[in-house]
């Protein structure tokens, strides 16, 4: 009951932000689930991702769309000289690589929260909130067997 309750409050959040951005001038950010897939010119070789958006509302925009200022309407990692390399280059920096790029924002994220849970729960010291939830950090979490 409380899980669609809180649904339909995001519904109803998500549509009185889009509506008033028309006439704010304002961007509108998608809640829900967003798939993230290799590009078309590139063979998959896992299934895409199924990432939860509204889920990541808490961290800072510009910690994973790093170029994005606001008012940008495009916060693609795909974007045109951002992480747009479709295969890995043999040397150098690999992170406009966009599989790379994904990979170190994403699991290095969810590895350092994990560490920072770890600190906190090997200090035993009473905390005042609950431990931030981590995201997977394995191929199969991320990346669904077809």
């Amino acid at each position: 009951m409380n899980r669609v309750l809180v649904i339909l409050l995001s519904l109803v959040l998500a549509s009185v932000v889009c509506f008033s951005s028309s006439f704010a001038d304002e961007m509108c950010i998608p809640l829900g689930n967003i798939e993230l897939s290799a590009p078309q010119e590139v063979e998959a070789k896992r299934a895409a991702v199924d990432f939860p958006h509204s889920a990541h509302f808490s961290i800072n925009c510009q910690d994973c769309h790093h170029t994005w200022e606001y008012g940008d309407d495009d916060m693609s990692c795909m974007t045109s000289g951002c992480h747009d390399e479709l295969k890995p280059p043999k040397e150098g920096d690999k992170i406009a690589y966009f599989k790379e790029a994904y990979h170190k924002a994403c699991i290095g994220c969810h590895k350092t929260m994990q560490a920072k849970n770890k600190t906190l729960e090997m200090s035993k010291r009473p905390v005042a909130q609950q431990l931030a939830k981590t995201g997977p950090t394995s191929c199969v979490a991320c990346h669904p067997k077809e």
